[in-house]
C-alpha cells in the first residue's frame, strides 16, 4: 500500500510520519523546490508536543525547542493586551 499526502509542510510532513511508522509507503508532495531556513516561528501546542515522540521527533524538538511561558495579546503599537501563563510554568500544566 502507498499514501499519497499533499502538502509537504509542517503538517504534512507530520502527517506522513504516522503510517510510516507503521510500515506504509508514503509519498509526501508539495510545491517548494526545496527544505531551506524562512526565519519564521512554529508554535506547537500542547497536544502536538504530546504525540511527536510517539512519532520520532520528539527527541530533538527538545533539544532545540524554546518552551513557551506566555501568550501575549497585542495592539498594533505593541502594547499588551493580554498575558496568560502557559506551558510548564501554569497552573493549568498539571491538570492535563
Amino acid at each position: 500500500m502507498r499514501v499519497l499526502i499533499l502538502g509537504g509542510g509542517i503538517g504534512g510532513l507530520t502527517a506522513a510520519l504516522s503510517p510510516h511508522a507503521a510500515g506504509i509507503e508514503c509519498v509526501v508532495a508539495g510545491s517548494a523546490v526545496g527544505l531551506r531556513p524562512f526565519g519564521g516561528v512554529i508554535n506547537l501546542q500542547p497536544h502536538a508536543v504530546r504525540e511527536l515522540p510517539e512519532l520520532g521527533p520528539g527527541d530533538g524538538l527538545a533539544e532545540i525547542g524554546v518552551p513557551t511561558g506566555f501568550q501575549t495579546r497585542t495592539d498594533r503599537f505593541g502594547g499588551t493586551i493580554l498575558a496568560l501563563p502557559r506551558g510548564r510554568t501554569s497552573r493549568s500544566a498539571g491538570s492535563r
